[in-house]
């Protein structure tokens, strides 16, 4: 399938590249904003920190296949 469609191979790996550093950078955040706020961070930051970072990819994956679709297929 890669072979055949070389704009979804792009959408996907431009994708992964974004919502390895985006997911990254939530993780770090999380326990920083819940220590912040005087709770405890191993606890609260978990579940949070998950279902944010599974929108955040699905918008991600969205919004550049949207681009990527646009300009390029």
């Amino acid at each position: 399938m890669w072979k055949a469609d070389a704009v979804a191979a792009w959408t996907i790996g431009i994708t992964m590249v974004i919502n390895i550093t985006v997911s990254s950078f939530i993780a770090t955040m999380t326990p920083t904003f819940f220590r912040y706020l005087g709770k405890d961070p191993a606890i609260m930051s978990g579940p949070l920190s998950t279902i944010i970072q599974d929108i955040v990819s699905l918008m991600v994956y969205f919004m550049t296949a949207f681009m990527v679709y646009r300009f390029i297929g």
